[in-house]
């Protein structure tokens, strides 16, 4: 089914109570993907002139703030509690029917990204993670909750009859996402080695290199883009492509104003071709 005919009838009547009957998804669901876009939209132009207050850039902010691993955890165990217990009420549709591999395939990918972000990420690899403004963490677990949420209950309005064209873009899209989450992997290792293996243990930051970080800055966002870009393929429904343009207008300008910290901070280590998340472009 056509993502912008999803949006068509909401986004340009300007009126929410308005749904185009012929995308056959329930009305509620068809608001929501809209209202998902547009704040996806409104955190692209915010996120230009406003840096989150979290990580390296916590310290800005004066509110109160959520301990790093615990606000962590809550937060990023939202995406797979929404998306398992949607799975699970949908569960005869989904795994039934001529979609059931690519259903499978789909709560695979999601759920192996947002159990290691959520649980191994913080208990296991990371010793640290900075803490985060109450607000910015209410906004990640209200994130996490409706892309959980969306990304499995999308499955069912995606019901096109499976050809070997489709089974071919899924097995790419598949491959794309695999890249991704091992190179979003080592990208996050390299950071962890890097404090890790310092003797200095007063400095907290430090410029990571081999890998994609020959290329760009922040590795760790440009690995997570191309992973879901390639989840977007893969399943190919709506909630998916929002989600894609979502991470990609939140990563790409915090990757920004990492690579010119990093400019700032450590003058002359930086790389002249090294761009901040796109290599040799941005």
């Amino acid at each position: 089914m056509s993502c912008l005919r999803t949006l068509y009838g909401p986004l340009l009547s300007l009126d929410f109570s308005h749904v185009e009957k012929n995308t056959l998804c329930e009305p509620f669901d068809q608001k929501l993907i809209a209202g998902f876009f547009l704040t996806g939209v409104a955190t692209l132009f915010a996120s230009i002139f406003i840096i989150a207050p979290y990580g390296r850039f916590g310290e800005m902010t004066k509110l109160f703030k959520v301990p790093g691993k615990f606000g962590w955890i809550v937060q990023e165990s939202m995406s797979w509690i929404f998306f398992l217990f949607t799975f699970i009420k949908y569960s005869d549709t989904l795994l039934h029917g001529s979609h059931t591999t690519r259903n499978l395939l789909t709560a695979v990918m999601y759920l192996t990204h947002y159990f290691h972000r959520s649980l191994v990420y913080p208990l296991f690899r990371a010793h640290s993670i900075s803490g985060q403004s109450f607000y910015t963490f209410l906004s990640a677990v209200l994130f996490c909750a409706v892309n959980g949420y969306q990304n499995a209950k999308w499955l069912i309005y995606s019901q096109n009859e499976p050809t070997f064209h489709s089974t071919i873009i899924m097995v790419v899209g598949f491959s794309i996402w695999l890249f991704g989450f091992y190179f979003n992997y080592k990208s996050d290792q390299t950071l962890i080695d890097l404090r890790n293996n310092n003797k200095d243990k007063t400095q907290k930051y430090f410029v990571p290199t081999g890998g994609l970080y020959n290329y760009v800055s922040s590795a760790n966002y440009l690995s997570e883009i191309i992973e879901w870009i390639g989840f977007a393929i893969a399943t190919n429904h709506c909630a998916s492509i929002m989600f894609a343009f979502w991470t990609a207008s939140n990563l790409i300008p915090r990757a920004v104003s990492i690579h010119n910290w990093y400019l700032e901070k450590f003058p002359g280590k930086i790389p002249k071709h090294r761009k901040a998340v796109i290599p040799y472009i941005l």
